[in-house]
């Protein structure tokens, strides 16, 4: 059985391959798609093709898995830890590590999970930021001593409504009118992405965020 350590870096990969005869070769390619599966596609089905974890594999595994390649992702301390460390002997010691049975594997989640995470991570960010400019507003209010009277927050609707004819200078006016916009196109792009949730996954069980007025995901605002 052919064994392949790649060493992935965001232009270049570094693979050592080990045929059966036992001949090791280095092979230093850019990282364009057509060209790499032209090499991979030259190795045996099922080649095993070891990765080390970072945040850019994903596109070689789906490379790899529709050449019907089994890619084998890890995060070894072996490497990281080497005296001597170099992409060639990084590539080598993944392969030697993967021949041996001896690889720390990382389990890798199908696409169609990743790409779930992937949307749930931005949802994340989304919020993180709809949070910050929230802080920003309020911070912006307390520093003069102004509280809301129609409403307890200045953040529901009434409390917007007040907060959108409270006569402020200039400056404070502008970062005001700046934060009313953004948290409105923030709104609007989690409500977009709860949607968009609720429709994949929405009657997935396994799913734990509740939904508006019954199970499932997306009624989560913060």
């Amino acid at each position: 059985m052919v064994h392949v350590g790649v060493d992935l870096h965001k232009r270049l990969s570094q693979i050592a391959v080990l045929t059966e005869d036992g001949e090791l070769t280095q092979h230093r390619l850019t990282n364009e798609p057509l060209r790499l599966e032209r090499f991979f596609a030259e190795f045996p089905a099922q080649t095993p093709v070891a990765i080390e974890a970072s945040g850019t594999w994903w596109w070689l595994v789906d490379l790899l898995e529709g050449l019907g390649h089994r890619p084998v992702l890890s995060q070894t301390k072996a490497i990281a830890a080497a005296r001597l460390k170099n992409d060639r002997v990084d590539a080598e010691r993944l392969l030697l590590l993967l021949r041996g049975d001896l690889l720390p594997r990382v389990w890798i989640p199908p696409r169609e999970l990743r790409e779930a995470r992937e949307l749930l991570r931005d949802r994340v960010s989304l919020v993180w930021v709809r949070t910050g400019t929230k802080n920003r507003l309020l911070a912006l209010l307390a520093r003069r001593n102004l509280q809301p009277t129609a409403s307890k927050s200045w953040l529901t609707e009434r409390g917007q409504r007040e907060l959108q004819g409270l006569p402020l200078p200039g400056i404070p006016s502008t970062i005001r009118a700046d934060c009313l916009t953004l948290l409105r196109l923030l709104d609007e792009q989690i409500r977009r992405l709860n949607l968009e949730l609720i429709a994949r996954w929405g009657a997935d069980l396994r799913v734990a965020y509740p939904l508006p007025g019954r199970g499932g995901l997306g009624n989560v605002e913060e």
